[in-house]
């Protein structure tokens, strides 16, 4: 089993095995940070009920045109998804937007996750369907780039 992080802000955090997802959660957010403890709490059950193999971080920067302070904030939760996942003792991998979409032939397009997730996972396709869902599928997508193209 591996876990996906997708630390955005519409990110998400979902736990992968082989060809079916088993469980997700949308990124915990409170005062425009991530959410630590409730992070960790969940985190902490899929370490204790699934013993996960790793977990697959998407290797996010800032983006041009954003503002000082979005930067700063966006920074400092990728920092506590980092953080808390490290302090949890999760073996880590990071990637590049870039490099496992390139992998799974996808765009930078939010709508083609969203795509590709519901067909990799048909039972899961309602967990996929809004357009806010792009994180679920991103973090799917990330457990599933790890199991299947990375031999990190």
């Amino acid at each position: 089993m591996i876990i996906g992080i997708d630390p955005g802000k519409s990110g998400a955090c979902a736990l992968v095995d082989t060809s079916v997802v088993v469980d997700f959660f949308d990124m915990p957010w409170r005062d425009k940070q991530v959410d630590v403890v409730e992070l960790a709490d969940m985190l902490s059950f899929w370490r204790n009920i699934y013993e996960p193999d790793c977990v697959v971080i998407e290797q996010v920067h800032a983006m041009p045109r954003q503002g000082v302070s979005s930067t700063f904030l966006f920074g400092t939760s990728y920092g506590i998804v980092i953080g808390c996942v490290q302090t949890l003792g999760f073996d880590t991998v990071f990637v590049t937007p870039q490099r496992w979409k390139k992998a799974l032939g996808l765009s930078s397009d939010k709508d083609d996750s969203r795509l590709m997730a519901s067909r990799l996972w048909p039972d899961n396709i309602d967990s996929f369907s809004r357009k806010k869902d792009d994180g679920r599928a991103k973090a799917a997508l990330l457990a599933h780039w790890k199991e299947e193209y990375c031999d990190d």
